[in-house]
């Protein structure tokens, strides 16, 4: 990039230039030794292109026409002793040329006293030729150079005791570094080293979103790009999208930016793939520098999905938000997550700050080897940035020009974004004409729907109120009176499998059987119109489920029963199996709130439904259900009856009314089984009658034979006998 190119886009780096170069003019006017700065920012924050900037600025100043600036190969793998670097600098300086700064095998003693004099020597005709002269060193990768001076423990002290007198006592020298990390006090930090508090710290900040419109205008007038004002404000909702995705990194900002210019959806996707493999060996090393407590959080946010709050990404891992805060901590301050408020309370969700190193981590750690195209790999992304229409447009050109893979997942993330198809719902199509023919039955304007989808949804999602109910119907007749103009069945099916999985989402999540329920049926009635058989039954299905969470076991066994016939008539196999599976965990939610309600009878509540069940981990275990017929599938809690003075009574009434209304042998056994290892060593009495159920059951098994009663203790038999005969059994 030239000078001019540089100058003209530099966004959001006024203010840190302007305080580098007045420290700059400090040091040049000054007598004493001079300030030496560390410009900081995470990888992809500008460091490199702020030192060209810093550079030119430097140069056209009219300040330092005197001084020298060299910025050092951004490399510095010959470097490894002060000498060294000392030796590149001389050479860099005399012979426009780095060739001859080679290192030694095991270095001299008597070498850094010559290299040092050598350079001393050319500072000093420097000076003596202008007295306004000072020499400015930038080196790049600071980080790396102290590492390599640092590595042979043994010299380790020396070589930077060397390198803080290059800094202390050379006064027109003036050295700037740069590293890719905040925490850079690990440099200069530590009052026991001799780098301690060596230079001043310059970081680098994440661009705003008015340095994207800054920047995106710049970049726009190099190009010489005309664009009318309707066009320009879409362009500046787009950067919006663009702000977020790329966490306030310039890099990735100028990568993007194409999108803007070139409007090429799967030629920027593809750019961005390969840009994947080509960084490679840096993400591998971003990622290998985030210490191990860290690295687990960062692994863990991308694999959720991001914009999690610290205390949902601790939960996720299972800890404390106070566990892991250090950590947390370290990821924020280095720039690999970035936080944002949200609206609906005071926490922050978080996101990783570089998008490509996302994509990078997503392709090389979640997704290896599954042939995810680079449209798919930025699905996010493309949704947020794109309209739905031109993502439609984009998808027609990409069909009927370039037909691949791309293409039809360019059709797929217009079919998300459109509102009409969940993920998982897309259909499962194999070739793009199969894919353009299907866009082809898709309206090209569902503004209408979509509006009337998201009232629908709010509804849904708002508490209860007395009136909440009556609107809702309201707007939902404004839905069917919409569909009712629709006339080709395969866009109301659409529609109608859109609203269906709507209703589901809030039939598991909320109480709203009454909403649920009025949803089902007012799409059932549109059923012959569109003929979809796997809607027919879904509907059914759900309409049983609101049923069921009403206690109204007869019409949940109807509608479930009806659903099973149509998913077996028309294939859905899958389906089937799990309407087969609800109607047996129906059943034995009702034998359940038969036992409830026997209880209920039997502590005089006056008719009242107390809801008494409570959770029994062994009902879980042994009797699973669906969410939908948490309403009351837990047992009742026997163990903590009140009627403590006849308790031992209470649960030989239940026993007896449980076996008299026919509830399975094997539910009773289970609940006696429990209640034997409850009282084990304490209230002998209920013991006995939980001991006396259990063989009552046994003695039915065994078709009431004399010879099991023989082997039991008298009293025992006497009571199993009991209860039998007051069962009528």
């Amino acid at each position: 990039m030239d000078d001019e190119t540089i100058l003209a886009v530099a966004t959001g780096r006024k203010c840190l230039l302007g305080k580098v170069m007045k420290t700059l003019e400090d040091n040049l006017n000054s007598d004493s030794v001079a300030q030496h700065m560390l410009i900081r920012g995470p990888r992809g924050m500008g460091k490199s292109f702020f030192l060209k900037y810093l550079q030119i600025t430097f140069r056209q100043s009219g300040k330092f026409d005197n001084c020298e600036f060299l910025l050092l190969p951004e490399e510095q793998n010959n470097i490894n002793t002060p000498s060294d670097l000392i030796k590149l600098i001389l050479s860099e300086l005399t012979q426009q040329s780095g060739v001859d700064a080679t290192t030694y095998w095991d270095e001299p003693d008597e070498v850094w006293q010559i290299e040092l004099q050598k350079l001393k020597k050319y500072l000093s005709e420097k000076k003596s030729a202008q007295k306004n002269y000072m020499l400015v060193v930038v080196l790049e990768n600071l980080d790396t150079f102290l590492r390599n001076i640092q590595s042979d423990k043994k010299t380790a002290k020396v070589s930077e005791s060397r390198f803080r007198h290059l800094l202390e006592k050379l006064k027109d020298l003036t050295i700037i570094g740069a590293v890719p990390r905040v925490d850079s006090d690990i440099i200069d930090g530590n009052y026991n080293k001799r780098l301690f508090h060596a230079f001043k710290k310059c970081t680098l900040k994440k661009w705003t979103t008015e340095d994207y419109f800054k920047y995106f205008d710049r970049r726009k007038d190099l190009s010489r790009i005309q664009m009318t004002a309707a066009e320009e404000s879409l362009k500046r909702a787009k950067l919006r999208a663009l702000s977020h995705f790329t966490g306030g990194s310039p890099r990735i900002a100028v990568v993007l930016t194409n999108l803007l210019l070139e409007d090429d959806v799967i030629s920027t996707a593809n750019t961005l793939f390969g840009l994947i493999d080509d960084l490679t060996p840096y993400y591998q090393d971003l990622t290998k520098s985030i210490p191990k407590k860290s690295k687990i959080l960062f692994d863990t946010l991308i694999r959720k999905g991001e914009n999690l709050s610290q205390s949902e990404l601790a939960e996720t891992v299972g800890a404390t938000q106070n566990k892991i805060s250090k950590a947390f901590l370290w990821l924020k301050d280095n720039g690999y997550v970035v936080g944002k408020k949200r609206s609906d309370s005071s926490a922050f969700s978080y996101q990783v700050a570089d998008r490509i190193h996302v994509l990078y981590y997503q392709l090389r750690e979640i997704n290896h080897n599954q042939g995810i195209t680079p449209i798919w790999l930025l699905s996010d992304f493309l949704v947020a940035f794109y309209q739905s229409d031109e993502l439609r447009t984009h998808a027609f050109k990409a069909l009927l020009e370039q037909p691949s893979a791309n293409a039809d997942d360019l059709a797929k993330l217009y079919l998300i974004s459109s509102g009409l198809f969940y993920e998982e719902d897309l259909p499962e199509l194999q070739t793009s004409d199969e894919w353009l023919q299907f866009l082809q039955n898709i309206p090209e304007d569902n503004s209408e729907f979509k509006q009337l989808f998201e009232e629908i949804e709010i509804y849904f999602e708002k508490e209860n109120r007395d009136n909440s109910f009556r609107e809702f119907k309201i707007k939902f007749n404004e839905l069917i009176s919409f569909f009712e103009k629709i006339d080709k069945a395969e866009i109301l099916s659409i529609y109608i499998w859109r609203i269906a999985k709507l209703t589901w989402i809030f039939l598991y999540s909320e109480p709203k059987s009454n909403f649920c329920l009025f949803s089902f049926n007012s799409l059932l009635s549109f059923i012959p119109k569109i003929g979809n058989d796997l809607t027919y039954g879904i509907i059914h299905f759900g309409i049983g489920n609101v049923h069921a969470k009403r206690l109204d076991f007869e019409s949940a066994e109807s509608h479930i029963s009806t659903a099973v016939d149509i998913f077996d008539k028309s294939g859905y196999n899958g389906h089937k199996s799990q309407a087969e599976l609800s109607l047996e965990e129906l059943r034995i939610a009702q034998e359940i709130h038969t036992i409830s309600k026997s209880y209920n009878d039997y502590a005089s509540n006056g008719g009242e439904d107390t809801n008494l069940f409570q959770s029994l981990s062994f009902v879980e275990k042994n009797y699973p259900y669906p969410q939908s017929f948490a309403w009351g599938v837990f047992l009742v809690d026997l163990m903590d009856l009140q009627h403590e003075d006849n308790m031992s009574g209470g649960i030989n009434y239940l026993i007896v009314n449980w076996l008299k209304s026919g509830v399975s042998k094997k539910l009773i056994k289970d609940i006696c089984e429990e209640g034997i290892r409850k009282f084990t060593n304490k209230d002998a009495d209920v013991k006995l009658i939980f001991e006396s159920g259990l063989h009552a059951i046994h003695y039915l098994e065994s078709n009431k034979s004399p010879t099991y009663l023989e082997k039991l203790p008298p009293d025992t038999a006497i009571a199993i006998k009991a209860i039998v005969e007051e069962a009528n059994l």
